[in-house]
């Protein structure tokens, strides 16, 4: 978002304006950034009374305020706040212009799945929720026009399993390939951890109990049988709960002396972490959810040459195999650890993987080739 719609769009001399969620006491509030306008709405603006029309006017007026304010917009754009369609759709409609929805999960059947699997802290409550959600998503999916989906398989899903006829295009993640791979010095992210540069796995992103992160603990047991010096670092994750689960199941597993947890870090750290690792992991369960996901960890390590292991969903296939930067497997921890040993031990091939996928997403994924995008959908659209 910051890349694409703030720093290229404004480079490119467009006008862009930011309309945020309140948090706290800032509601109805202007302020500016990048030299474009952000307004804070009132709460209202995304209550989901509005998918009811209850409300929906309101908002639609305190919009119409900023559209008078900017001088009009040629297209609006929602992301992921369902419950801002019904005031935006109105604006939308009384001014002439396109709105356009940008889908980048699905949140309903998130909470369907969480509760399905037993997850600690989904209930049946929220599994009521996915269901209605799903519904009213399917219906409000359906008043704009277009929708910007992560990947063609979410598309796939929104048109052949929900019915959704919105036309749909798919818009999926970018990296900054303006970063230099060989400037990125890994040393001090190692040296803090006590990490051997290329001599760990590395996992970057959510660890929501969902993604069957312990699936990592057994894979690296097994590579640990030939590889005893192999570690596995963990980067991310807020809640110090779901940090701990894993820590307890990394014991359970017998490979806690091989795991490192490193929390939340900053973006030069998170470079320097990638670039000191052999191998990228992104074992996402290929089930209904996930396999619609477009993991913007896996360009993160192809962009800066580290070759990538993956499970088979569709974004992930594109992304490792077709740049060779990487691999595809089943998702079972023999077809994970098979593939990262034999890596381990080819160091020729993974400097090829590396450049390979940094030549992919060099040309089919940089924030450049985002925008482009984004512009040519726009006009075609308006």
């Amino acid at each position: 978002m910051r890349e694409v719609y703030a720093k290229r769009w404004q480079d490119a001399g467009h006008t862009v304006t930011w309309v945020m969620r309140p948090s706290g006491n800032d509601a109805n509030s202007r302020e500016t950034w990048r030299g474009s306008s952000v307004y804070v709405a009132p709460d209202y603006v995304y209550r989901y009374r509005n998918v009811f029309s209850v409300g929906s006017k309101k908002g639609t007026k305190w919009l119409d305020s900023i559209w008078n304010s900017e001088g009009g917009f040629d297209v609006v754009q929602v992301r992921n706040d369902l419950a801002a369609i019904p005031p935006t759709r109105r604006l939308a409609h009384t001014h002439n212009i396109p709105i356009v929805f940008r889908h980048s999960h699905l949140k309903a059947e998130t909470l369907m799945l969480g509760y399905k699997n037993r997850v600690d802290g989904y209930s049946l409550v929220d599994y009521g929720k996915g269901l209605a959600g799903r519904e009213l998503r399917d219906r409000l999916l359906s008043a704009v026009d277009a929708v910007f989906t992560i990947s063609d398989a979410m598309s796939r899903y929104h048109q052949e399993e929900r019915g959704v006829n919105t036309p749909m295009y798919s818009l999926p993640m970018g990296a900054d390939t303006s970063l230099t791979a060989d400037e990125i010095d890994p040393e001090p992210f190692c040296s803090d951890y006590g990490l051997n540069e290329g001599g760990y796995l590395i996992y970057m992103g959510s660890m929501n109990p969902l993604r069957n992160l312990e699936f990592l603990f057994e894979v690296l047991s097994i590579v640990r049988e030939s590889k005893p010096e192999t570690k596995l670092v963990l980067v991310g994750g807020r809640d110090k709960r779901r940090q701990d689960r894993l820590r307890t199941l990394a014991e359970t597993h017998g490979v806690s002396d091989a795991t490192v947890f490193t929390g939340w870090i900053n973006e030069t750290d998170l470079h320097r972490a990638i670039k000191g690792a052999a191998i990228g992991l992104s074992p996402l369960p290929p089930n209904g959810v996930f396999r619609t996901n477009s993991p913007t960890k896996v360009l993160e390590y192809l962009n800066l040459g580290v070759p990538a292991v993956t499970t088979r969903t569709p974004e992930q296939i594109e992304m490792t195999e077709v740049s060779r930067g990487g691999k595809a497997v089943d998702y079972t921890p023999e077809a994970f650890a098979d593939t990262i040993t034999t890596l381990l031990n080819d160091p020729a091939t993974r400097q090829k993987m590396g450049a390979a996928g940094k030549e992919y997403v060099s040309k089919n994924r940089s924030y450049d080739d985002i925008f482009q995008t984004v512009v040519d959908l726009y006009r075609k659209l308006s």
